[in-house]
C-alpha cells in the first residue's frame, strides 16, 4: 500500500465523531520473504520478527517503522523483475487475534531523465481489519523502495528502504462521513513516538 493510501486509510479508519475510547495492543509479528534465486533476493533489518506495544485511542492513529528491507544484489536482472510474495503475520496476543498482510517484492529498471536507474520495491496489499465488540482495529503497511542506483543497484543495508506500519482504532458502525480526512499528514506521522517496542526489531 502506497504511503498516501496508508495515511488516507488510517485517517478514514480512526477519525470519527464518536466518543474516544482506548486500548493497548500487545503485538508479535514475523515476516516471510524471498531469500534465494530466482527473483530479487531481499533481506530484512535488524530482524525479521519482533514484538511491540501500541496504545491506541480513537483520535490518534499510530505510525512507525516496522523494519528495513534491502538486497545484496548488485543489479536488477531479468529474473529480478518478476514479483515474488512477501508477507507479515501479526498476532495481537492480548486479544487472541491473528492475520497476515501480503505483498510483493521485485526489481525495477527504469530511465529517469535519460539516466538508467535500478531499484528494488515492496508493494503491500489490503490492510488487516479486526472487529472486537464495538470497536475495529486496523493494521496497514506502507510501500517502500530500496537500494537505488545508476545503471546498477546500491547493495547492502546502508541503502535499505523503511517499511512503515500504521495502526488505528474505530467504533462500529463507522460513521457515514469523514470530513476530517483533510487532516494534516504531518500530524499523523508525528504520533509515531507513542509506539513502545518490546524487542529491538521494531524501530
Amino acid at each position: 500500500m502506497r504511503l498516501h493510501s496508508l495515511v488516507a486509510a488510517l485517517l478514514a479508519f480512526t477519525l470519527s465523531a464518536a466518543s474516544a475510547s482506548a486500548m493497548t495492543l500487545e503485538v508479535a509479528w514475523a515476516a516471510s520473504f524471498r531469500s534465494s534465486d530466482p527473483g530479487l533476493v531481499v533481506r530484512i533489518t535488524p530482524e525479521s520478527s519482533g514484538s511491540f506495544s501500541a496504545p491506541l485511542t480513537l483520535d490518534a492513529p499510530l505510525v512507525g517503522t516496522l523494519f528495513g528491507i534491502f538486497t545484496d544484489e548488485s543489479a536488477v536482472n531479468e529474473d529480478d523483475e518478476a514479483p515474488y510474495p512477501i508477507s507479515v503475520r501479526f498476532d495481537i496476543i492480548n486479544l487472541g487475534l491473528s492475520g497476515v498482510i501480503t505483498g510483493t517484492t521485485r526489481g525495477f529498471r527504469e530511465t529517469v531523465a535519460g539516466v538508467p536507474v535500478h531499484v528494488g520495491g515492496v508493494r503491500w496489499d489490503a490492510p488487516l481489519i479486526f472487529t472486537v465488540g464495538a470497536q475495529k482495529i486496523g493494521i496497514a503497511l506502507g510501500d517502500a523502495s530500496f537500494n537505488p542506483g545508476i545503471a546498477s543497484l546500491t547493495p547492502g543495508a546502508g541503502a535499505a528502504g523503511h517499511v512503515r506500519i500504521g495502526l488505528g482504532l474505530a467504533v462500529v458502525p463507522l460513521p457515514a462521513g469523514f470530513g476530517l480526512l483533510a487532516a494534516s499528514v504531518a500530524a499523523l506521522l508525528g504520533v509515531s513516538g507513542r509506539l513502545r517496542p518490546t524487542s529491538r526489531s521494531f524501530g
